[in-house]
């Protein structure tokens, strides 16, 4: 099942503590993302204020890394799609430590620092793990973002919209090198924030 900024529940638990829900960013069918530390601290802002509005408490836990991801056990007895690793014990301990609040890592923290706005914590210390962790808190705030963001991806038609004007330079860049009008060597940089499709802008010129 999908959630906002493209995020799958891999887990949904009941128990005499409360719900506990497991959303992973970067799998199959949606695949990953640049920016999907990104989307994943939007969505628990965006869970965070739907639930404060019904007046329910709830606590979030958000770590970045690699994991296991694939199915675990036998198929002909018991089997189910699992995502293992200590990435996800990181995120459980830090939606335990307190409550109401969301708390990311580190990793989660300087890939999303260009866009959001967090507030830094002090190191803390969470059960299972020797070294003292430093933790962030993401504010509701954004950041402006100072790069091209027109850029849009029709995924009907598999067309890359918008980026116009970048477009027409670096034709017209390689329209003058072909042509012989140009005979010096050039490198062309297209530089843009993350999930602006900008492979679908290389692919374009690559298939031309």
């Amino acid at each position: 099942m999908h959630v906002g900024g493209l995020g799958i529940i891999n887990k949904l638990l009941i128990d005499e503590k409360g719900t506990t829900i497991v959303v992973v960013f970067g799998l199959p069918p949606a695949g990953a993302h640049a920016d999907d530390p990104v989307r994943a601290c939007l969505t628990a802002l965006a869970v965070s204020d739907l639930l404060r509005n019904q007046n329910l408490p709830s606590s979030m836990g958000i770590a970045t890394g690699r994991l296991f991801c694939g199915v675990y056990g036998q198929k002909d007895k018991r089997a189910e799609y699992a995502i293992l690793g200590s990435t996800v014990n990181l995120s459980a301990r830090l939606m335990c430590f307190t409550t109401n609040t969301i708390l990311v890592d580190e990793m989660t923290y300087e890939r999303s620092k260009d866009v959001l706005m967090f507030e830094k914590w002090m190191p803390i210390k969470l059960k299972g793990l020797d070294k003292d962790v430093l933790v962030f808190r993401p504010l509701q705030k954004i950041k402006e973002r100072t790069e091209f963001t027109s850029a849009k991806y029709n995924r009907d038609n598999n067309v890359h919209i918008g980026n116009e004007e970048e477009k027409m330079h670096i034709t017209k860049a390689l329209q003058d090198f072909i042509e012989g009008k140009s005979l010096r060597k050039r490198i062309i940089v297209v530089k843009g924030n993350a999930g602006n499709y900008l492979f679908l802008l290389k692919t374009e010129f690559f298939i031309a």
